[in-house]
């Protein structure tokens, strides 16, 4: 039994004022974070939308990825996994601050 798609709890990215940097990972067990951000890029392609965007996905990493884990224990992933998450963390937290740093934003 699928979820109802209800248009009030859609992000409406295509209003967003500037470019959009989704980081996903595959095995993320708190939401469906690739196929959302998937489904986001055709709604920004199919809108025309003006601003640079760009997803990045994950084949290692957990739901944690980027600056801080605060939950690394209640995730099934990181505890079988803990090196290789880490490991996406640091890479991710690298695409973030490049990302940042081409935006100018400080």
């Amino acid at each position: 039994m699928g979820q109802k798609r209800h248009e009030e709890n859609e992000i409406p990215v295509e209003n967003i004022k500037g470019d959009i940097l989704f980081l996903t990972s595959t095995y993320d067990e708190s939401v469906p974070a690739k196929r959302n951000a998937e489904m986001l890029m055709k709604r920004l392609e199919r809108s025309g939308f003006v601003y640079g965007f760009k997803h990045i996905n994950s084949e290692t990493g957990s739901h944690n990825l980027g600056y801080f884990p605060v939950n690394n224990n209640m995730l099934p992933r990181e505890r079988k996994y803990p090196e290789q998450c880490q490991k996406a963390r640091e890479d991710t937290l690298e695409i973030i601050l490049q990302a940042l740093e081409k935006w100018r934003v400080s």
